[in-house]
């Protein structure tokens, strides 16, 4: 008579296997994106040293890069503003946004300041050209300069307008003055700047 294992076990059993090959997909993915951020890096620094016109697009191949190691299958639905400069809005859920969009949108964040001191991330982001904004009024004209001068010199920039992430159930009150340098770029330039809503 043979003997036959219970249901139960087998189940754990099967948990525990799932569990272990999970592990190893993260492992493995992790391993990639240093590898892979490396590599992107390394490029960035070429180009960016022999002053290369293609340094910007970088950025963009770097996040479409990270959507396809993490395994995020993006599919986008509407037309993209592709006019001139123009200043993309969403709201921020979680950190995976940066990748979809920054692989997706040909434009440079803009984040809050405390962003820039973050460990590594801190570091890509300066590296990836972001326009850091300080919450606190006392800089903001000298900011909205500069997203001025990105907007006049055909740059388009992507904003999270609430100033933070939140859990995509409500919409938060939106930041005014980051508004303002569309604002002004249009009044100097004469030339709508084109405010497009990204969901």
């Amino acid at each position: 008579m043979s003997d036959t294992v219970p249901p139960s076990h087998l189940n754990s059993e099967n948990a525990s296997v799932d569990l272990g090959l999970s592990k190893l997909r993260l492992l493995f993915r992790l391993v990639l994106f240093v590898c892979y951020t490396v590599a992107m890096l390394l490029w960035f620094g070429v180009e960016r040293l022999i002053g290369s016109k293609n340094y910007g697009r970088i950025p963009h191949t770097y996040h479409r890069g990270l959507c396809r190691i993490f395994g995020l299958k993006v599919n986008c639905h509407g037309e993209l503003f592709e006019g001139g400069a123009a200043l993309y809005v969403a709201n921020h859920i979680s950190y995976v946004d940066i990748f979809v969009m920054g692989g997706v949108l040909p434009g440079f964040f803009i984040a809050k300041s405390e962003v820039a001191g973050w460990p590594v991330l801190g570091w890509l982001a300066r590296c990836q050209n972001t326009l850091f904004f300080e919450r606190k009024g006392g800089r903001a004209a000298e900011q909205i300069k500069v997203m001025q001068q990105h907007l006049h010199a055909g740059k388009s920039l992507i904003l999270y307008p609430e100033g933070t992430s939140t859990a995509g159930e409500a919409v938060l009150p939106f930041k005014s003055s980051l508004f303002k340098a569309a604002e002004l770029a249009e009044h100097q330039d004469h030339d709508d700047i084109t405010v497009q809503a990204v969901t």
